[in-house]
Parts: C-alpha cells; sequence; structure tokens
C-alpha cells in the first residue's frame, strides 16, 4: 500500500515509471497494476527525529540516476538494484539545515541545485560535495522552487517574490512590482509548458513569464 495519505509531490521518469513522495517514504507504482507500490526510506530505524521519513521530491538525471530528496536524511541515489547511497552535508549534525531538503534541479553542467533550511546549496554528485550559496539579497526568505534557464542561470521562487541568480556571475536581481509582477509573495514551485513559458503563483494569483525572452537585468520580465 501507498506509504502515507500526505503526498508531497508525483514524479514520472523517462521510463514512464510512477513515484509517489510521501511523509511516509517514497513509493513506486508497480508497472500495470496501479494499486500496488513498491516502498523505500520507510525503514523507522532511519527516521529523522522530527520529520520521520519524510521525502520532499524525487529527479531523475542526465545519467538516468534517481535521487531523492528528503528532510533530515539529505540526497539520496537510489541504484539499479533498489539500494540507496546517502550523501550528507558533514557540517549538519543535527540535520536540520542543509540536510533538510525542500527541493532541487539539476543544471546543465550536471550540478544539483537545492533548497533547503540553509537557503541555496549545490551539490556535486561526482564529488559528494555540497556548497552553501550565502545571497544575502534573499534575507533568508525561503525557496519554494528553482528552475534552470538555457543560460543556466537560476530562477528562484521566494517569499519575498521571483529572483534571478547567476551563479557564474554571482549576480542577484528580483522582479517585483516595478518589473511587472503584482505581486511579490510566491508560494510555488516552477510549471513550464509546451511553449517554454513558466508560470509560478503566489498569495495574490500566478505569474506567466519566459526568461529566455530576457536578455538581461536591465530589462523586465515578459508577464503576462
Amino acid at each position: 500500500s501507498l506509504l502515507h495519505n500526505d503526498v508531497a509531490g508525483i514524479y514520472e521518469d523517462r521510463s514512464g515509471t510512477m513515484w509517489i513522495c510521501t511523509r511516509g517514504g517514497l513509493s513506486e507504482v508497480v508497472p500495470g497494476e496501479p494499486r500496488r507500490f513498491k516502498n523505500y526510506l520507510n525503514d523507522p530505524n532511519e527516521m529523522h527525529a522530527v520529520e520521520g521519513n519524510f521525502v520532499s521530491e524525487i529527479l531523475q538525471d542526465r545519467h538516468s540516476n534517481r535521487w531523492v530528496a528528503t528532510y533530515g536524511r539529505g540526497l539520496n541515489k537510489l541504484d539499479a538494484n533498489g539500494t540507496f547511497k546517502r550523501y550528507l552535508h558533514p557540517g549538519d549534525s543535527s540535520r536540520t539545515q542543509e540536510n533538510w531538503i525542500f527541493c532541487f534541479v539539476e543544471d546543465r553542467d550536471g550540478l544539483f541545485w537545492l533548497s533547503t533550511m540553509a537557503g541555496l546549496v549545490s551539490f556535486d554528485s561526482q564529488s559528494g560535495q555540497f556548497t552553501r550559496h550565502k545571497i544575502k539579497q534573499l534575507h533568508n526568505a525561503h525557496i519554494f522552487g528553482i528552475h534552470v534557464d538555457t543560460r543556466n542561470d537560476l530562477w528562484l521562487s521566494t517569499g519575498i517574490g521571483l529572483v534571478k541568480f547567476s551563479p557564474t556571475a554571482q549576480s542577484f536581481t528580483r522582479f517585483d512590482e516595478n518589473y511587472g509582477i503584482g505581486f511579490t509573495e510566491l508560494r510555488s514551485g516552477f510549471f513550464k509548458n509546451t511553449k517554454s513559458k513558466l508560470f509560478l503563483g503566489g498569495l495574490d494569483g500566478f505569474t506567466e513569464f519566459d526568461p529566455d525572452s530576457i536578455p538581461g537585468v536591465s530589462h523586465p520580465p515578459e508577464i503576462a
């Protein structure tokens, strides 16, 4: 059965397999049998003291590896034989900061970008190294979603609005009312449609824009 009725996310990988992230762990829908599940990361002996076996998100990388983010149990790589290799930030012994992961993406160089309790963190899957990126302009605002554009810049959906962060240039731009966005407190991740438009929602509705149509920080995004 499904590990928990509190579902954090649903993901379909490139093989067509459906994965369900829950408060009780990770469930894989058995192909051809939608009411049967194979369950992972639900060992009671590994439960985090605060959030138990909460799984927040799953992602399949460019090499078809499946990675699973958790609250307090770091980032986990699912091997072909069904076992996990866990990656933890060594400086977070309480597992309530960098190892508490809300969502994550893979950029065009194969680097992972994580929204954590400690803010924005990158993870190199080749070296297993975590790096925290302190962005003072965020003022510790929560990051609800991350999108990587064609220039490998990051778009962040945050509690203080839409933000563009360039890891290469270390530049930061917040798009607010002056750029055509009628509200600044966002509450969702990103949805990308077939025309490469991004959608995200907040307390006062949702907004739509095309990140690749914005040539530089001095130009406002196209908002519909």
